[in-house]
């Protein structure tokens, strides 16, 4: 790559022999491949881009990192003038806006859930160390792609209200009704039009990426440690299947295969995904998508079946008993109040043995829980401490160590995490205020266009909400 320049020696020191001393380094441009169903990179999953935001204070959306379908190679990409940036700031001892949610982990002292330390813990090997080392004075480097997260498409058979058409091909119909809905009934909070933009044709298409996509990173499979797969829903794209064939071809069995799953099915074109693909696997981790039981996630989670999740999820534990396998939890309005009785279901169901790490939803901003009201969030609060308190007189003994990953300490932490995201404050009142009439109306309109999905029988908890919220205002 060139001769040794001053500036790459002072790269040499810096990173190989003080490297720990670099609070702010982070691996992921050296050796992570994230792109999202658009084609769109990122340098992974854990960024937040919204410092991105318009003249209203409002996240505008992702930023400029190239997207794959421009590129004739993976290492071309790799290179936009945005990685190249990312890694200058790294070996300066920089942050960069988009790192705000690694950055704010590490100051409360919650290393474990930080991907900058993910990333550094399991992807900075000595062959990556030398990629490192090796950048050039404008960030130019070959990576070492050792990790793979790529996001094939939309296609997906459910319609998770928090989600939309570019990540669910289920939602596009819906979207049109919505998009050419223009009358709502006097059910609104407000007796109020709410205008749409146009939706784009293209989302229609099920399969953003061009067919060429799987040989640009093809090369990089048979020496991955670890694959990330999510979508839409993974398990119904054929590029699934042909990464972990690639994978059994080149006896890289010991390759972690991570997954956000909504496990609505374990086949694929006559497959069985878990005796013909994951028990060949010695790393399997599954994340099933999943916020509740019954009514409120077939609702939330729009055509799932409570019973086959259930169904699907038994047997997993039964014929994969060391496979990593815990409910990937995504909190907003419509769950959080009934969230601590799913929660008792799975540990008494032996659902989940180690950490619960919740996700809040940003996005949709109407379905942030910071929006509810003080006089609800206190009623929440009262419920997870009655939670907690069963957890501790249960599963907890007096030598109580919150940083153990058992049944009961672990629960706790994510349960006490809930409770204090819940009580922090994103907006003011007014705009709190007109977020909730947002959400309101949302819930009506879903209504209308399926009116199969009536939110006030299958979530009577949220609809009791709304009818003191009225009263209250």
């Amino acid at each position: 790559m060139g001769a040794y320049t001053a500036p790459f020696l002072w790269v040499i020191n810096t990173v190989m022999i003080k490297l720990e001393d670099n609070k702010k380094f982070c691996a992921a441009p050296w050796t992570h491949l994230h792109v999202t169903p658009g084609g769109e990179s990122l340098p992974c999953c854990y960024w937040n881009s919204d410092y991105l935001k318009d003249e209203d204070g409002m996240p505008t959306g992702s930023p400029d990192f190239g997207n794959i379908n421009d590129y004739d190679t993976v290492n071309e990409l790799m290179n936009h003038s945005a990685f190249k940036d990312l890694r200058n700031r790294f070996l300066n001892g920089e942050t960069h806006p988009g790192c705000k949610n690694c950055d704010t982990h590490d100051a409360a002292g919650r290393q474990d859930q930080s991907g900058r330390n993910v990333f550094n813990n399991q992807f900075l090997t000595e062959k990556t160390k030398e990629s490192v080392a090796n950048t050039l004075e404008d960030g130019t480097a070959e990576p070492n792609i050792i990790y793979l997260d790529i996001r094939f498409g939309n296609i997906c058979n459910l319609k998770c209200r928090m989600c939309g058409h570019g990540y669910s091909s289920s939602w596009y119909e819906d979207d049109v009704k919505l998009d050419e809905l223009q009358q709502w009934k006097n059910e609104t909070v407000q007796s109020l039009p709410i205008e749409y933009s146009k939706i784009q044709e293209t989302r229609h298409v099920k399969k953003f990426l061009h067919v060429d996509c799987f040989d640009k990173i093809k090369p990089y499979i048979q020496f991955a440690e670890e694959i990330y797969f999510a979508g839409g829903e993974p398990l119904l794209y054929p590029e699934h299947t042909k990464i972990l064939d690639v994978l059994l071809e080149t006896n890289n069995t010991d390759c972690r295969l991570r997954y956000n799953t909504n496990l609505t099915s374990l086949t694929y074109k006559k497959k069985d995904i878990v005796q013909d693909y994951w028990k060949k696997f010695t790393n399997v981790h599954i994340i099933p998508s999943i916020d509740g039981m019954g009514d409120t996630v077939e609702y939330i989670r729009t055509n799932m079946k409570w019973d086959i999740f259930v169904e699907n999820y038994n047997r997993i534990l039964k014929e994969l008993p060391d496979t990593y396998l815990s409910p990937g939890v995504t909190i907003g309005i419509m769950n959080v109040e009934v969230f601590p009785e799913f929660n008792r279901y799975c540990i008494e169901n032996g659902w989940t043995k180690e950490w619960l790490f919740p996700n809040f939803i940003n996005y949709p901003h109407n379905q942030n829980i910071q929006i509810l009201p003080e006089w609800y969030k206190e009623k929440i609060v009262t419920i997870y401490e009655e939670h907690m308190k069963w957890i501790k007189d249960t599963y907890v003994n007096e030598n109580y160590d919150e940083t153990l990953p058992d049944t009961g300490t672990s629960q706790l932490r994510g349960l006490k995490t809930i409770v204090d995201y819940l009580r922090g404050e994103i907006y003011n009142e007014t705009k709190k205020a007109k977020l909730l009439d947002e959400l309101w109306r949302d819930l009506y309109k879903w209504k209308i266009i399926s009116p199969d999905q009536n939110w006030t029988v299958k979530m009577p908890h949220l609809n009791n909400f709304f009818k003191q919220y009225k009263d209250k205002r």
